[in-house]
């Protein structure tokens, strides 16, 4: 994670090391970084960093169970409602911007298989790129390798997903 981000966290949300020292250092603890991780995670999925903050100081290490925040919701049918879509997006675009690989490939892999490759394509995989892409293009290239690793990974998990007999 970038320092900015760290400070920013630590400035708004309470996300940071609980014991401090004098000078410029900070010191973690396991349990900190723990917290960290959930934060990292939550926000990967999809949800608002403040939610995040709140739910990662409040279970701690060991984090809410994994229905209670996946960024895609078990459908009914066939199309994922706006707020579904918004929320699943958001979790690939921050992943992408923190250039978080691992979450990256997690959340196209679950919402691949979750939905099928047609849903997971037309209502949140290209919706995101086309807003990480509408990013970089009015961010004078500061986020090409946004885009980039965005669609390596979305072509990546297009590649590994099973085929129709």
């Amino acid at each position: 994670m970038s320092p900015t981000t760290l400070r920013s966290w630590d400035q708004r949300y309470g996300i940071g090391p609980v014991a401090r020292q004098e000078g410029r250092h900070r010191r973690w603890t396991a349990s900190d970084i723990a917290v960290l991780e959930e934060m990292c995670r939550l926000t990967a999925s999809g949800v608002p960093p403040a939610e995040a903050a709140r739910a990662a100081r409040a279970d701690g290490p060991t984090g809410p169970s994994a229905e209670r925040t996946s960024p895609l919701p078990a459908a009914e049918h066939d199309r994922l409602s706006p707020g579904d879509v918004r929320r699943a997006a958001r979790g690939l675009a921050r992943a992408a911007v923190r250039l978080d690989s691992a979450a990256l490939e997690r959340l196209l892999g679950s919402a691949i298989a979750e939905h099928g490759l047609v849903t997971a394509w037309e209502d949140v995989l290209v919706p995101t790129l086309h807003a990480v892409g509408r990013r970089w293009e009015t961010s004078g290239d500061r986020y090409v390798e946004v885009e980039h690793l965005l669609s390596w990974h979305i072509a990546t998990a297009l590649r590994r997903a099973p085929r129709p007999p």
